[in-house]
């Protein structure tokens, strides 16, 4: 809203130095505002991986450890053996 009203006032703003001040000010606070929303954005998506992340069990994480370092074990016993 305050961005739509700032451009009107360009509209109404009388000679060209104070038309083009407030171009430049529209526009600076039009891209603060989109990498505002950009950020927020990222935010969110990384929000709604952590929620997923806490419905999984957390005990799978333990498991695939475990077998990750019984098969890397299993596998350099074979490879000396060899």
């Amino acid at each position: 809203m305050r961005l739509n009203d700032e451009k009107k006032e360009i509209t109404v703003a009388e000679g060209f130095w104070d038309k083009r001040k407030k171009k430049g000010t529209f526009k600076s606070e039009s891209n603060k505002f989109k990498t505002a929303v950009f950020s927020l954005e990222k935010m969110h998506e990384i929000f709604k991986l952590e929620l997923q992340l806490q419905n999984v069990n957390p005990l799978t994480y333990w498991a695939k450890l475990f077998l990750g370092i019984f098969f890397v074990v299993v596998s350099i016993i074979w490879w000396i053996h060899m």
